[in-house]
């Protein structure tokens, strides 16, 4: 029987680790047990106990030094403490006008041709439409897989084309 098991925050798995060293001589079952976490999750954060602990010394000026190293200049960057200007303030956005209608914008495309998806039955159909019932032949065969490979491969691109290509070699 599984059970949910939520992720630990780098805080809850660095008391771990202190409760984990405090207990020394104690068996893992019952560190896990008393800290209420699986003893596989006890095992996995002892065994990358040195990457977790590496975490916690990661501060705001390493996260910078690491941004200005890789060319990010920290200069001109904005601060999170200000607050950003609202948008419906700006005058000039109520007095645009948009091109064109509601009606002309939602049906710009309504125009565009579209085909469908093409099934197998209807490429074997069109490829072969005198074989209705037959046995394919070992040609027929090939030149069907081999028109199976290109739906496959590319089924909206030039499959027309493929299919009258292939309808012709055989």
């Amino acid at each position: 029987m599984s059970r949910n098991r939520k992720p630990l925050t780098l805080g809850e798995k660095l008391r771990v680790i202190e409760e984990a060293e405090k207990r020394n001589g104690a068996t893992k079952a019952s560190i896990a047990r008393d800290l209420n976490i699986p003893v596989s999750s006890l095992k996995t954060i002892l065994a990358k106990k040195d990457s977790i602990l590496l975490k916690r010394q990661i501060t705001p000026e390493t996260i910078a030094n690491s941004f200005r190293h890789c060319g990010f200049n920290g200069s001109g960057a904005c601060s999170t403490s200000e607050a950003a200007l609202p948008v419906d303030d700006e005058p000039e956005f109520g007095s645009l006008e948009l091109p064109g209608s509601f009606a002309d914008y939602v049906g710009a495309d309504d125009d565009v041709a579209v085909c469908s998806e093409v099934s197998l039955d209807d490429i074997i159909e069109t490829v072969r439409p005198d074989t209705a019932g037959e046995l394919p032949t070992r040609k027929r065969w090939t030149t069907l897989q081999r028109l199976a490979r290109v739906v496959l491969r590319r089924p909206h691109s030039a499959v027309c084309c493929q299919m009258l290509q292939l309808s012709k070699e055989s």
